[in-house]
């Protein structure tokens, strides 16, 4: 039999290329159910509605969203092993912990209910542990396996985003900027652009709850500008270029923040694409679109320096055509972690070694007096 909880693979035995872009139907049609012989079809009703294009873009996170109690017994056994998958590959997986069943009181909750609540709602939890994997899986958290995250990560994305943060003045600043491939026209769907919070840990000095957890990773602590996140509607039919404030928590502290930012279908759950957010200091709180700002990050004049080859494998080239200077370089990859960092260059062309980095997406800063330059550089090998 199959339950709706728990997602089967289908594998087709060609390869289907589409002949045009546009809409189609994908029918499946199961046999050898119930015992019947495996000619024998159980039911030809079950359609698909797919949509094809001539250009989308990887997936370069799995989003895991798990839902716990902070006085559930289960939990307590399930959590570090969704953990230990998580920290296998964190270049590729990433988690977000909720505890969403106010009426045990979590502090962790009542840190910021109504957030918890909106994703509460959006995937009807009512019991714990369970874990969702955008549309791909939703279920109990004992049925989390690896090859659900690779499956997500094999799906094609129609965003191509990147995402920068900064907090000034007891405020939290984020833009995100990138290309769309979609269609987001279609009125069966509802798009949103989200934007979570996530503290790598909380400790207690007791355990709040009755299964004696006291240690909590990878805990959501807000939405920005909140759970319901910003919708995506025709105007962003090519990019996606936006820039917002809200207030920070100061009882955060930022070093041990991690940003990510993914697309949602708030019909079905399905996630379209995950990132992390890079930490640029160098963003500028009070006037972001201001180029005479000495903190203004440059994000248009891509020409003011070739960086080459992209993708790259063991060298990366930053090249100054016009002469301009090239006053510090700093690679991050997409955790916000700094893995390469040359101050003091002096020099018109410069090399960066890749040598032992993951393939993947890393962030480039080009600091030229007192203005940043950000490229975004696939890693290969």
């Amino acid at each position: 039999a199959l339950f709706p909880q728990i997602p089967f693979r289908f594998q087709a035995p060609e390869k289907w290329t589409p002949q045009q872009n546009g809409d189609y139907t994908l029918y499946l049609w199961f046999s050898g159910l119930n015992g019947e012989e495996p000619d024998v079809p159980a039911s030809t009703t079950m359609d698909y509605q797919v949509e094809v294009y001539d250009y989308l873009v990887p997936r370069e996170l799995a989003l895991l969203e798990s839902f716990s109690s902070i006085n559930c017994g289960s939990c307590a056994l399930v959590t570090p092993i969704l953990r230990q998958l998580i920290d296998k590959d964190p270049e590729r997986y990433v988690q977000i912990y909720y505890h969403p069943l106010n009426y045990e009181n979590s502090p962790l909750y009542w840190f910021n209910p109504k957030d918890h609540d909106l994703r509460n709602d959006l995937y009807e939890i009512f019991y714990t542990p369970v874990s969702a994997v955008g549309g791909m899986f939703f279920g109990g958290s004992d049925l989390v396996e690896e090859e659900l995250l690779e499956l997500e990560l094999d799906k094609w994305s129609g965003f191509d985003l990147t995402g920068e943060w900064f907090v000034y003045e007891s405020k939290f600043y984020f833009q995100v900027q990138g290309d769309v491939f979609l269609h987001l026209d279609n009125p069966e769907k509802d798009l949103r652009l989200m934007v979570a919070a996530v503290q790598d840990s909380v400790f207690f000095d007791t355990p709040p709850g009755s299964n004696n957890e006291k240690d909590f990773y990878s805990v959501m602590r807000f939405f920005a500008p909140d759970a319901n996140g910003i919708r995506l509607t025709p105007e962003h039919h090519d990019s996606i270029n936006i820039t917002m404030s809200i207030p920070w928590y100061p009882e955060l502290e930022i070093d041990r923040m991690t940003l990510i930012l993914f697309v949602q279908d708030l019909q079905n759950s399905e996630i379209y694409q995950a990132a992390y957010m890079v930490y640029n200091q160098f963003m500028d709180p009070d006037e972001p679109d201001d180029p005479d700002d000495p903190t203004f990050v440059e994000q248009h004049k891509k020409e003011t320096f070739r960086v080459y080859p992209n993708p790259a494998s063991d060298l990366l080239m930053v090249y100054s055509p016009d002469g301009n200077p090239i006053d510090k370089l700093t690679l991050f990859d997409n955790t916000g972690r700094i893995v390469r960092n040359i101050p003091n260059v002096s020099n018109r062309e410069n090399t960066i070694d890749l040598t032992g980095l993951h393939p993947g997406l890393y962030i480039l800063t080009v600091l030229s007096d007192q203005k940043t330059f950000t490229y975004k550089v696939s890693v290969i090998h």
